[in-house]
């Protein structure tokens, strides 16, 4: 056991305590009152405005109300710009905020100039449609790092209406503690940091403030932590610096110091450390980790989660893979008819257990994903649509994990799973996200490798992502012809491509067949990166699992290339699992969904008391288990779905412009054993099943979401959005309130099934 304080100068310490590692902590004293934000300048619209700023591709005009006045802007092409003269001293502004009224979408960014030289330029931020005066705000924490102020300010604003109503303007000073983790009521080493793009779970430290604890030091133990400087208190001129020391009564004490030198890339990356405790083996240790600066002001350090760690020379990892955009029926142990080689996912099964009817429980990457992680369908957390997160109030299987004393850690192959968006960083020592989007497989196993070498000598839960199944299919060139004649030119040859099935990142393919197998190739490659990493004696004694978040459609319902709609195409998913001493090669033919994979994976680990949502796929493996019906919830509610003793009952609850013949009410019926494609309709014939099965789904929406498990953020950089509709995502989020369906009396399919 390490337990750990926090404290103050002058002040008695905090008593905290907690597992290895992973500290929870109680406050007993405080290191004094909190910073406060200040207005550094303030400009509400008026008629001296029109002189004093200069505006660029608008016309400007001043209006007067009851409310106080404003500033019509009205474009003169799809962006306009306004610039503010003014002089902002290094370090002491860090948000602009623009008060604002628009009749459509607006995008701002706000650019910072000195002598005509531009200093810094924000990200975009996207602003919905709001009719009243609606404050966004935009980070300016990087203008800390300037070594220069600034003498005016330019806010580029983009409208597709061509209009936005400007109510003024505020320059905040908002010290970095107010959106840091920091010691509180009830500090934590839960909340992630992000440097670099990484995810750390941390607690940032500022002057006369520092973590201490105490352990029995075991042979061969180390302490291991990171630190680093958060963005948002990167101050110019600053030499943040960290004092990490043990110590032992009657030995002498071992210490390590460091100066972070803030010039350079690598300065805004995490700084991995550790302390070997051999001198200090057992006896009774303590600990003091403490910051300071030299500088004009002090700055702030984030630290990660100190850890007291004792090498294991063959620790057991528990790995869940998720590949994104995987079809079921594409793996060679499916037999279903599919021309696809993967050795390695076959060797899964061979070694452990196949579960032959898998669905997932969305068709999309946030909510599917979000239903694995903590057991609970997208519904019931209320995530349905990929820009909204989940909370800080979810229990997920990281947390679990990591309070089981497991070295948490997650590589994803794509940028919206990460924890600004997905909130699905609670619970990761450490999350890696990639910016890229195609193949990226190998970037993703060379982070998982760089992650074995610093803490493979310990229990892991490891969450790999792999993102090389999704569209664009661009496979590596070695792959590009696995499946597709070398003599073949799809170019120049080859037939079936229609404006409906074009491939929209290369117009230029004539051939469907060619595209199709593109699709292939990418998951026999992300099979031979899987084989490189995990067919190898260092997992050989570990839980592995493999799934996948959804399907694909390739042609069904007129749909190519894309995960539209809850046909099986899109909800059937692979599910393999091994685990030391499973049974080999069993085929599990009973339906389960991959959301109670988090709950087997917890008794397989010896972790069966540790309460998670979801049910045990083990009992599947015994013959007449039991089958339940399997729900399943589309893209922003537009549609809602039911599976049950082999028949796949669909509701239409609104038409999408990828449905746009979709009769909002509609009800469609499938017998999945003879039409897996869904291609023949059976609710008339069926008219009985179909109503029951309605009612059970209808009753399933109306039970709604748990409070409190999604938040709802409005404004996301612009460059994230783009990044999620490129790849073929809406961004346009759903309404977090009201019901997910309401019943019409008037309409003809409820009066049918009344």
């Amino acid at each position: 056991m390490l337990a750990l304080a926090l404290s103050a100068c002058g002040e008695e310490p905090f008593e905290l305590s907690g597992d290895l590692g992973h500290v929870a902590l109680s406050l007993t004293s405080t290191s004094g009152p909190a910073a406060e934000p200040k207005v550094i300048a303030s400009y509400q619209a008026s008629p001296e405005l029109l002189g004093q700023w200069s505006f660029f591709g608008a016309e400007v005009s001043y209006v007067e109300s009851a409310n106080g006045g404003s500033l019509l802007i009205t474009q003169s092409s799809t962006s306009a710009a306004f610039q503010i003269p003014v002089e902002i001293e290094p370090g002491t502004v860090n948000q602009v905020v623009v008060h604002l009224k628009n009749k459509g979408v607006t995008e701002l960014a706000a650019v910072l100039k000195r002598d005509g030289k531009i200093q810094l330029r924000t990200k975009k931020i996207r602003q919905p449609t709001t009719w009243t005066s609606t404050p966004v705000v935009l980070d300016l924490s990087k203008a800390l790092s300037l070594s220069k102020g600034a003498d005016s300010i330019k806010i580029l604003c983009g409208n597709r209406s061509n209009s936005v109503t400007v109510y003024g303007v505020d320059l905040l000073w908002v010290p970095p503690e107010s959106f840091l983790p920091m010691p509180s009521e009830r500090p934590s080493f839960g909340e992630p940091v992000s440097l670099a793009g990484e995810y750390r779970s941390a607690l940032c430290l500022k002057r006369g403030l520092s973590v201490m604890g105490r352990a029995t030091v075991s042979p061969g133990s180390e302490l291991r932590y990171a630190f680093g400087i958060p963005k948002q208190a990167r101050f110019a001129g600053v030499r943040p610096r960290l004092s990490v020391t043990a110590r032992a009564a009657g030995r002498a004490p071992i210490v390590n110091n460091y100066t972070i030198e803030t010039a350079g890339r690598s300065a805004f990356n995490w700084f991995e450390q550790s302390l070997d405790l051999t001198p200090l083996a057992g006896e009774e240790v303590e600990f003091e980790f403490e910051y300071s600066a030299v500088g004009p002001v002090d700055g702030l350090l984030a630290l990660s989660t100190p850890r007291l760690v004792r090498p294991s020379p063959d620790p057991k990892h528990v790995v869940l893979i998720t590949s994104d955009t995987h079809r079921g029926d594409h793996l060679g142990v499916a037999g279903g008819g599919v021309d696809i080689r993967t050795p390695f996912l076959d060797s899964l099964a061979a070694d452990g257990v196949y579960f032959e009817d898998c669905f997932s429980t969305s068709n999309i990457t946030v909510p599917s994903h979000t239903a694995v992680m903590t057991g609970l369908s997208p519904k019931e957390v209320g995530i349905i649509d990929n820009i909204t997160a989940l909370s800080n109030d979810a229990s997920t299987l990281a947390e679990a994990f990591r309070d089981a004393g497991y070295y948490t850690a997650a590589v994803l192959s794509t940028r919206h799973l990460g924890h600004d968006n997905s909130g699905l960083g609670q619970g990761f020592d450490r999350m890696m996200t990639s910016k890229d989007t195609k193949q990226v497989g190998q970037i993703s196993l060379e982070k998982v490798m760089e992650i074995l070498r610093s803490e493979g000598d310990q229990q892991i839960f490891l969450w790999l992502h792999l993102f090389d199944a999704h569209a664009p299919y661009l496979p590596p060139d070695e792959y590009r012809h696995e499946y597709y004649p070398r003599d073949r030119d799809p170019y120049t040859q080859g037939v079936g491509i229609t404006d409906g099935n074009r491939a929209m990142w290369d117009q230029r393919i004539r051939d469907l067949e060619f595209i199709l197998s593109q699709y292939k190739s990418e998951i026999t490659y992300l099979d031979a990166l899987l084989a490189e990493l995990f067919d190898t004696p260092r997992f050989a004694n570990s839980i592995i699992a493999f799934t996948a978040d959804h399907g694909e459609s390739l042609g069904g319902h007129g749909i190519f290339f894309k995960h539209r709609g809850l046909y099986k195409s899109t909800i059937d998913v692979p599910l393999l699992m091994r685990w030391p001493g499973c049974p080999k090669g069993v085929r599990v033919k009973a339906p389960v969904q991959n959301s109670d994979l988090g709950r087997t994976l917890l008794d397989l680990a010896g972790l069966g008391a540790v309460e998670f949502a979801g049910e045990s796929l083990l009992a599947k493996l015994e013959p007449g288990a039991e089958s339940a019906p399997r729900f399943m919830i589309g893209s922003h509610g537009h549609r809602a779905s039911v599976e049950q003793d082999g028949w796949l009952c669909v509701l239409t609850i609104q038409a999408t412009i990828d449905f746009p013949d979709a009769v909002p009410h509609k009800i469609e019926l499938y017998d999945l054993e003879r039409d897996p494609a869904c291609e023949h309709d059976l609710v008339e014939g069926e008219f009985e099943r179909a109503k029951v099965m309605r009612r059970g789904l209808i009753d399933w929406l109306a039970a709604g979401k748990r409070a409190g498990l999604a938040v709802v953020r409005d404004q996301k950089s612009v460059e994230l959005l783009e990044a999620i509709a490129a790849l073929g995502y809406t961004t346009d989020g759903r309404d977090g309130e009201g019901p997910y369906y309401e019943e019409d009396p008037e309409d003809e399919w409820c009066k049918r099934f009344r």
